[in-house]
């Protein structure tokens, strides 16, 4: 009987020795153990700098990125004698969008195609009916803001009845590390 009490004793005090760390920012929590870093009868104190100059050798719990946004482009070329249009999109660098736009422009002959770029947005191109109106590009958020301020713009511009002839929009794109 006796060796099953100090077994139940021996339990207890290793039990309550037993704790968990946490490092997060520059505090280390020292916790008993499912206790969470938050938890009152934590001790906290500042964490110890590593040899290279790291936060202790707890795991943080700060969340890790799991990779980055990257910028994509899209470009539209016309040419406004012939009516010639090019266009790219969710091109890496905006000279690569340009270059695109510009050659799908002059596939057909076009010489004077004019070449706006934007990235991480949509783009369009308002046409007016009247025949060597200036024609409008525009970039926006959304298709319906750009298709809006095109639509303003041209009709203002030229006096003319103008419609949307082409949208599409570029968005980031997440690549994972």
């Amino acid at each position: 009987m006796k060796h099953k009490i100090l077994a139940a004793v021996s339990l207890l005090l290793i039990a309550d020795s037993a704790f968990a760390q946490y490092v997060i920012g520059d505090t280390k929590y020292t916790c008993p153990v499912g206790a969470a870093w938050n938890d009152p009868r934590c001790i906290r104190e500042p964490a110890e700098q590593g040899a290279n100059g790291s936060q202790g050798q707890v795991n943080s719990s700060s969340p890790k990125p799991l990779g980055k946004w990257e910028t994509t482009w899209g470009a539209i070329a016309v040419d406004p004698v012939v009516g010639d249009m090019g266009t790219s999109v969710g091109k890496r660098t905006e000279r690569e969008a340009k270059r695109e736009a510009a050659r799908l422009c002059a596939k057909h002959g076009a010489t004077r195609c004019e070449v706006t770029s934007y990235h991480n947005q949509c783009g369009v191109v308002a046409w007016p009916s009247v025949v060597g109106a200036r024609v409008t590009t525009q970039s926006g958020p959304t298709i319906e803001v750009a298709s809006q301020l095109a639509l303003s713009e041209c009709n203002s511009h030229t006096g003319a009845n103008c419609r949307i002839v082409y949208s599409d929009c570029t968005r980031p794109e997440f690549k994972r590390f």
